[in-house]
């Protein structure tokens, strides 16, 4: 596991590169998509780049403020802008705030593309856990989000100093298995697509939360924040778990009706 790639003489992040490689395979797939469906590629486009800056500020914000007291955010942030070799710039990152940040950077990015809302939110339904996959791989490589203590089938044990995992004992490999359902889920999605069907964001984050909540017992990093008896991450699941299923309750009724 390395954090860096070595390419003509400079480091590359793993995480980074990781993030990059599943933006472009969810590039690729989603043009042969607008193809397809007679959507405009540079709408998709405009979204896109909307849906990931907001995601990746949201996602760094919530890190910040779970990790950090509050009058320290102000500081880290100004650090952070001002320093490209900040740890903090590269590293840390909760997904629920970048699932939210990306949702409101959809929203703007449509009204920004003046396009109707329901235009590109069946790709989405493939590139975020596609994205989501690709970037579990990254944090494997880097040594966080590691998985609990285990010797059993498929173990694996750091070697080198990464992250704040601890070298020498055999863990779970959990980043693998959270990347190995979201790819999964997200061939299902394009498989559904290339039918000519379409699978409500609403699947995704019902399927996703309910996965979140019992992964996060396979979790061993200390960046869980645990409140009564839970982690920050699995109160959020279980709230975007019962909202999900209500609206598709709601709308199931309604379509009945």
């Amino acid at each position: 596991m390395l954090p860096f790639l070595q390419f003509f003489g400079f480091k590359i992040p793993m995480y980074g590169l990781c993030i990059v490689l599943g933006i472009l395979c969810s590039g690729v797939i989603s043009y042969f998509f607008c193809k397809k469906f007679n959507k405009n590629f540079y709408d998709f486009i405009i979204i896109s780049t909307l849906v990931l800056s907001f995601g990746f500020v949201f996602a760094k914000i919530i890190f910040l403020i779970i990790e950090f007291p509050i009058k320290e955010i102000p500081r880290l942030l100004i650090n952070m802008l001002s320093n490209s070799n900040s740890n903090l710039l590269g590293s840390g990152f909760v997904f629920y705030g970048g699932l939210f940040g990306g949702i409101l950077g959809y929203y703007l990015g449509v009204k920004i593309a003046k396009c109707n809302f329901s235009d590109f939110v069946s790709f989405f339904v493939f590139i975020v856990p596609l994205v989501h996959g690709f970037g579990r791989i990254g944090c494997f490589c880097a040594g966080c989000c590691y998985g609990i203590p285990y010797e059993g089938f498929f173990s694996v044990c750091y070697k080198t100093p990464l992250s704040s995992v601890e070298t020498g004992i055999e863990i779970f490999p959990v980043q693998l298995l959270e990347a190995f359902l979201m790819i999964i889920f997200a061939v299902f999605v394009i498989i559904f697509l290339s039918k000519g069907k379409t699978i409500s964001f609403v699947y995704y984050l019902l399927l996703y939360s309910l996965c979140r909540f019992f992964l996060e017992y396979l979790r061993f990093d200390s960046e869980r924040g645990h409140f009564l008896w839970f982690s920050t991450s699995q109160w959020i699941s279980i709230l975007i778990f019962i909202f999900s299923a209500l609206f598709l309750f709601v709308s199931n009724v309604k379509r009945i009706k």
